[in-house]
């Protein structure tokens, strides 16, 4: 996934506009997006359900799947979430 925003806020008392505390802002967010995804994806395949349509996804690619052997192996499927953050502005806006 890729996230591009605005920092408007941040409390640690940093100065916004280093590099270097917009990169460890940028890293940390990615940690946390990542944790949040794998745990809904982690609670969606216990579920059985699919609302990312994953299956559309894999089956587009392995023609030789079936709808059937989709839904036997998306419970216990390993799915890898990489997520990009990048804060392209900060400070308030008006």
């Amino acid at each position: 996934m890729k996230l591009k925003g605005n920092l408007k806020e941040y409390m640690d008392g940093r100065i916004l506009t280093d590099e270097g505390v917009i990169s460890k802002v940028e890293k940390s967010l990615e940690k946390k997006l990542i944790k949040q995804a794998n745990y809904l994806i982690n609670d969606f395949q216990k579920k059985n359900i699919d609302p990312l349509q994953l299956k559309q996804k894999v089956l587009a690619f392995n023609k030789e799947m079936s709808n059937e052997d989709f839904k036997q192996i998306y419970p216990t499927m390993k799915i890898n979430v990489k997520a990009d953050v990048k804060i392209v502005q900060t400070g308030i806006s008006q």
